[in-house]
């Protein structure tokens, strides 16, 4: 995994970069890297993507995409309060991160399935 200070995930800030499609997503990349996941967050405030390798997860690494992403709002736009819209999978994940459901169910255009959350910080 690559790495930035303090042994933290390499967090690539999407926000300085313009997105152009789904493959923006994506940090730069090095010969040999493999990339754990990503998270990007939109106006500091709502989570809308946040994505582990399938074979990689269940070590922890979601939550440590989530509170680089979170601390991060915080430190730039003090930040007090997230959002974001969860597939139904991953509702339980962003439970244990403190997220509550605050709306009900949503269908979106492509059939899937989404909870909307909310999480205070206090």
């Amino acid at each position: 995994m690559r790495q930035g200070l303090n042994g933290e995930p390499l967090i690539f800030d999407c926000e300085k970069a313009p997105l152009r499609g789904p493959q923006s997503l994506k940090p730069p990349a090095l010969p040999g890297d493999t990339y754990l996941g990503a998270a990007a967050m939109r106006d500091d405030s709502h989570l809308f993507q946040l994505f582990v390798s399938t074979r990689l997860q269940g070590r922890g690494i979601a939550r440590r995409l989530w509170q680089r992403t979170m601390r991060d709002a915080v430190r730039r736009a003090g930040t007090r309060h997230f959002t974001l819209n969860a597939s139904v999978m991953a509702v339980p994940v962003y439970r244990r991160f403190g997220f509550m459901p605050s709306g009900p169910l949503t269908i979106g255009p492509s059939g899937l399935v989404t909870q909307p959350m909310r999480l205070e910080l206090r």
